[in-house]
């Protein structure tokens, strides 16, 4: 038995000892790494969970699995404790010293969900709901309710929008501050320019710009289809988020989906939240501004997008396709024109043109401060949101 397959033994080997309830819709995951000082709030804001219209969810529509990864702090007593004073919300806890391939936030998480589906699969129910947070984040009290609707409506994953928790942000130097509102305001106007010019009919505006695992959720049907979350010590989530994608999955950016996590400058994982935070609080330390791409070549881009999304459809309807229109999309995207139409004639799906158009993409040379960049695109918006009102 290989190391994989021997872990996930272990864990399903201890989950027997925790047997998913008959009413159980959704199953949350949370791997914990020497998280003693935020765990407790964490636990209890999935433990206080309300919908808007029927008041508080019932600790038997969803479970919450604990997976303690080589923790040499509290958190174990902690989690244990808060299991053991609140015996009607449904927390099983799971403590192991993980191997070198799975001692990571992402080989932890993997173990979880991949452990979920399986708990889905056993009881026979595929629309059944694998969420997942982490342990320095707290859930809104209608995170689940949020989810609930969303996946009511037909979604196959949807992801929550991801706020630094007010506290811990209001010890951060001021200019760090600064850094994380800008670059927050310039990711949302960036959504809404791209709801507008490339609409996805199943993630409208409003819509957020997260899809990371500390507020992600997906059908374990969905989940099987995309071969789970693949295994890797950073990024998972990104590469869960690409491969939902390629099988052109129904993903919400949802509003009604909202967590506050911490925006501390130091954290457990490489390539993390923390580390972008520390890596802003240099540049503000020195003066340097964020730079991002120019705001122009970015309308250009999401123009074609569109133009390659009608592209597609005409060819599923089996309609015709003019060779100016793949030119335009393949010029906006600095490919060749036989590239883009062999990309076209073999997919399986629009996301995977899509994706594969992303990445060959030629990368965009000039950078301009972000704050320009935001000026710009307030301009813009105010200008299309004028159109959309006039034409409405």
């Amino acid at each position: 038995m290989d190391t994989q397959a021997q872990t996930q033994w272990q864990v399903d080997r201890e989950l027997v000892l925790h047997p998913q309830g008959r009413d159980c819709r959704l199953t949350v995951t949370l791997p914990v790494r020497d998280e003693a000082e935020r765990l407790q709030d964490t636990l209890a804001a999935l433990a206080n969970q309300h919908g808007a219209e029927y008041g508080q969810i019932g600790h038997d529509a969803y479970e919450v699995i604990v997976l303690l990864n080589n923790c040499r702090d509290a958190s174990a007593q902690i989690a244990r404790r808060f299991a053991r004073t609140h015996p009607d919300f449904r927390l099983h806890v799971l403590e192991f010293d993980l191997p070198p391939a799975f001692s990571h936030a992402g080989g932890a998480r993997k173990l979880l969900m991949d452990a979920a589906a399986r708990r889905f699969q056993q009881t026979r129910h595929p629309e059944g709901i694998i969420a997942s947070t982490d342990a320095d984040t707290q859930v809104s009290s209608t995170w689940l309710s949020g989810m609930f609707l969303e996946f009511s409506k037909g979604a196959d994953a949807v992801s929550g929008d991801i706020r630094p928790l007010e506290a811990e942000l209001a010890s951060l130097p001021a200019e760090t501050q600064a850094y994380l509102t800008a670059r927050r305001e310039y990711q949302e106007l960036r959504t809404e320019l791209a709801a507008v010019l490339d609409p996805d009919s199943f993630d409208p505006w409003p819509r957020h710009y997260h899809h990371h695992g500390a507020s992600l959720a997906v059908t374990a049907q969905a989940y099987a289809a995309v071969g789970g979350l693949p295994l890797s010590e950073t990024g998972e989530d990104e590469a869960l988020f690409r491969a939902l994608r390629a099988h052109d999955a129904t993903f919400r950016h949802s509003p009604l989906v909202e967590v506050a996590t911490s925006p501390r400058a130091s954290g457990r994982a490489s390539g993390g939240f923390a580390e972008l935070v520390q890596r802003w609080s240099d540049m503000a330390a020195r003066g340097e501004p964020i730079q991002v791409g120019p705001v122009a070549d970015e309308i250009v881009r999401l123009n074609a997008h569109r133009r390659l999304r009608e592209i597609w459809q005409r060819q599923q309807l089996g309609l015709s396709v003019r060779a100016g229109q793949v030119e335009a999309v393949a010029s906006a995207y600095g490919v060749s024109v036989r590239w883009l139409q062999y990309q076209l004639a073999t997919a399986s799906t629009f996301g995977r043109v899509s994706l594969a158009l992303e990445d060959r993409a030629l990368p965009r040379a000039q950078q301009v401060p972000i704050q320009h960049a935001i000026q710009e695109l307030r301009q813009r918006l105010d200008t299309l949101r004028a159109y959309q009102l006039h034409y409405a």
